[in-house]
């Protein structure tokens, strides 16, 4: 029983280290030492891991004289903690793996806000270079403000805080994050920094808008069709009989001069109407396969001359082959609105429009950022200005009804709302990037048509014609009713005015064959003018029907052909434009529509 024979028993890896231990204890006048090892059993050659303890006793002078020690074997414990230790490698390795393949961004910053940590996501979402962000202040990502002291607060004082975050691109549509910060502590409970997720809800922020955008169009779609049969009443009623009083007046009557103002008045007014109808009607307009490129330089060729001098504009017109569906008109508008609102921009000063026009094929990653886009073949508008550029909140509402920045009496706020409606209508999308001091840029994106074919020629602008026919006409609007009753007759027709469908009708039935045209209005109490057309055609088949609308969704091309309904034309009209559907219709040529 020697020390020497103790140590032979020790592992021959671990003796120095034992050896080591007792010897410091005895040189240090210790009171004895702990220490684990290994052993090998003399009767197996197993090795085993032992808890060693070693006691020192002392004579009366405080002399060590002896040492008592207990080896304990340790090897089951050993072996449970290393199974544990690997389980939890594993467990951390698995945690780590999902982290890194997680769609969400996931950091970890210290107390002050410095990146440890960041998985493969974070630098997707947040479009950053491939240099590592460890080390970097993740405050400085977010920007100063409210919303990065609230989170500098959280991490510092261990908070849970969840928000929303808009991280600006340069030339990109800016990011919208759904943020999380929790705590992130050691084993035992000390503070250590924060643990940041990132969920990239851009898409579902654009499709909010877009929903919130649609339903305020809905809305405003409701309410044009409360007002505008009224509101076109009203200004036929201008229209004609402000005509009928140009007719009626000396060449040298002084009140000549202010007729022509009213009639401009009127005729803008029915402007407006038509511009809230082009994107609050439900029913599209009547569309054709349209070569965009002429129809875009014609209408450059029109608007430079609109221009002042201080106003230049390059033009790359492009997609010389491409043709959309659509209508010719409606694509003035959509360039017009555009270039109008570009030359504003420049608020009077010496600027630059530029307006490009090219084919682009939409890919699956273009689509998946606008929602209103599909894979395929497009023509893609640019307007682009030099102008003073507009801050992000003006830009998230510039598609809406009646928004404008421009002062009162400058503007109706419904030039981009139209060109938004247009362009969603035709299966496209508009999009609008600007910066403060940096100009504005739109985007118009329409779906090419495949099929080419050839353009129908433009309609020849109507004139007024003459005619000696029994034309009944009714209308329960008195102003409208009398006034257009003097203009048909000062054309040369014999009319019968009636005020509702009920007496109308009346007329009619006493003695059918006295009357050549039906010309009603749609919108009258208990009976419109599809019924009273309706009852009249069960009398006389052959009688030929001209329907007149302010707004009524239950009207449009495919009410034309039936009941006895050989056109319709939208309100207010004109004198060139009525006299000119009446001959068409009573020598028998196929109408759909007038002033649409």
């Amino acid at each position: 029983a020697t020390y020497e024979a103790f140590l032979a028993a020790v592992h021959p890896d671990d003796r120095a280290a034992v050896d080591a231990a007792f010897t410091e204890s005895l040189q240090k006048n210790l009171d004895g030492y702990e220490i684990e090892h290994r052993v090998v059993r003399r009767d197996t050659g197993e090795v085993r891991f032992v808890h060693e303890k070693c006691e020192h006793f002392r004579d009366a002078d405080g002399r060590i004289v002896r040492s008592i020690g207990m080896v304990h074997d340790i090897t089951e414990r050993k072996r449970a903690d290393a199974l544990r230790q690997a389980l939890a490698e594993q467990e951390r390795l698995r945690l780590g793996a999902a982290v890194e393949q997680a769609s969400e961004a996931v950091v970890m910053v210290d107390l002050d806000g410095r990146i440890q940590y960041v998985n493969a996501a974070f630098k997707t979402i947040n479009r950053l270079p491939l240099s590592d962000p460890n080390g970097q202040d993740y405050i400085d990502l977010v920007g100063g403000g409210p919303t990065a002291d609230d989170i500098r607060e959280a991490v510092r004082h261990g908070k849970v805080w969840h928000g929303h975050l808009t991280r600006s691109l340069a030339g990109e549509r800016p990011i919208e994050l759904e943020v999380t910060i929790s705590p992130a502590k050691d084993p035992g409970g000390t503070l250590l920094g924060g643990l940041i997720t990132e969920r990239d809800v851009t898409a579902e922020t654009i499709l909010r808008q877009e929903v919130h955008r649609a339903q305020k169009m809905e809305a405003l779609g409701t309410l044009a069709g409360g007002i505008t049969h009224d509101f076109n009443n009203i200004l036929g009623a201008i229209t004609i009989n402000t005509e009928l009083a140009m007719l009626d007046l000396d060449e040298k009557d002084p009140a000549r001069e202010s007729l022509p103002l009213i009639l401009k008045a009127a005729h803008r007014g029915r402007d407006l109407v038509k511009q809230i109808v082009t994107f609050s009607r439900q029913r599209e307009r009547e569309r054709q396969p349209v070569q965009i490129a002429p129809t875009i330089k014609e209408g450059l060729k029109l608007l430079r001359s609109t221009f002042p001098e201080t106003v230049e504009v390059h033009e790359s017109i492009g997609a010389e082959a491409e043709m959309v569906l659509g209508d010719p008109a409606q694509l003035h508008q959509i360039l017009s609105n555009l270039c109008q609102n570009a030359a504003l921009a420049l608020c009077g000063n010496r600027g630059l429009i530029d307006v490009k026009l090219e084919a682009i094929q939409v890919d699956a990653a273009l689509a998946a950022r606008h929602p209103d886009l599909k894979p395929g073949a497009y023509v893609r508008l640019i307007v682009a200005d030099s102008g003073c550029g507009m801050p992000r909140e003006t830009l998230e509402r510039i598609f809406e009804p009646f928004f404008t920045t421009r002062s009162q009496g400058e503007g109706s706020g419904l030039g981009l709302s139209v060109v938004h409606g247009i362009v969603k209508s035709y299966g496209g999308t508009v999009t609008a990037y600007s910066e403060v001091g940096k100009g504005s840029t739109f985007s118009v994106y329409l779906p090419c048509f495949l099929k080419k074919g050839q353009l129908r020629e433009p309609p020849a602008a109507p004139k007024i014609e003459t005619g000696s026919e029994r034309i009944l006409l009714v209308d329960d609007d008195q102003a409208q009713l009398k006034g257009l009753a003097r203009m048909l007759e000062r054309f040369g027709y014999h009319v019968t005015a009636r005020s509702s469908g009920r007496t109308a009708s009346t007329a009619f039935k006493k003695d059918p064959r006295a009357f050549d045209l039906i010309v009603t209005d749609q919108t009258m109490p208990r009976m419109s003018g599809i019924e009273l057309a309706r009852s009249l055609v069960k009398v006389r088949p052959d009688i030929p029907v001209i329907l007149c609308t302010g707004f009524s969704e239950k009207v449009n091309g495919e009410n034309v052909g039936h009941d006895g309904i050989r056109a319709f034309i939208m309100k207010p009209f004109t004198a060139q434009e009525i006299s000119g559907l009446i001959r068409k219709v009573l020598a028998g040529r196929g109408v759909n529509r007038v002033g649409e």
